[in-house]
């Protein structure tokens, strides 16, 4: 909780009217322990509070006596690097090579934007970042989510402030990373999906570029190592 306002992560107690919040409130006071959950969103006008598998709009909050107000909230983009750090430094050996070349956030010319892309060797790995869970849910729903064949990397993953997002949550074959007081913490391994390889020709095209590598003609199996020509 900062500034008297409440943060993504904080157990907050609901004190809006239960009874315009749940259609069958007398159940949910003796199933959901009364009215005590978690800010996963927070919006301008009111909170997104989960309380079990539910999530409800809340404008009349406090907090409960078990709070996580001065855990550290990670932007997207914080998550992102995140996310990132683990890929490159540590992933997982287990299931695919480890991930020499990352890259975070790269736009390209497919529709497909990816935030974080790892590749090394034959497969490639994403891992999509989600601060909220209405991030996540809206992302589900995306033509290339429903049609995995259309989507990028051999292994996906989401990663989330911790229990944003559930393993029962997730897409087949998917796994899922929990950032826990700035680590990322592995919790569901993914499993290999076949999938497009434009778009991530694409993100390794733009890094080629974006890294300064010019347009050429590379021969490895003569004494030079690129063929000078003349640009069209």
């Amino acid at each position: 909780m900062t500034n008297g306002k409440f943060d993504i992560g904080d157990r907050v107690r609901i004190k809006d009217d239960l009874n315009s919040l749940y259609p069958h409130s007398a159940w949910y006071r003796e199933q959901m322990s009364l009215n005590t959950g978690i800010v996963v969103d927070v919006c301008p006008a009111h909170y997104k509070v989960a309380i079990g598998a539910a999530i409800y709009e809340c404008r009349e909050l406090e907090l409960a006596e078990k709070t996580i107000s001065n855990k550290k909230v990670y932007t997207h983009h914080e998550l992102c690097i995140l996310a990132a750090k683990w890929l490159f430094k540590k992933g997982n050996k287990g299931s695919w090579r480890s991930c020499n070349y990352v890259a975070v956030e790269v736009n390209t010319v497919s529709s497909i934007v990816c935030d974080v892309l790892g590749w090394g060797g034959t497969e490639g790995v994403q891992i999509e970042c989600k601060v909220s869970r209405s991030d996540f849910l809206a992302d589900r729903r995306k033509p290339h989510r429903q049609n995995p064949s259309k989507d990028m990397g051999a292994y996906r993953y989401y990663c989330c402030p911790q229990g944003i997002i559930k393993p029962k949550d997730l897409p087949v074959n998917w796994g899922l990373l929990y950032e826990v007081n700035g680590d990322i913490r592995l919790i569901a391994e993914a499993k290999e999906i076949e999938g497009a390889h434009c778009p991530e020709l694409a993100v390794v095209s733009s890094v080629m570029r974006r890294e300064g590598i010019k347009p050429q003609i590379f021969d490895y199996r003569g004494q030079n190592t690129t063929i000078k020509h003349k640009s069209k």
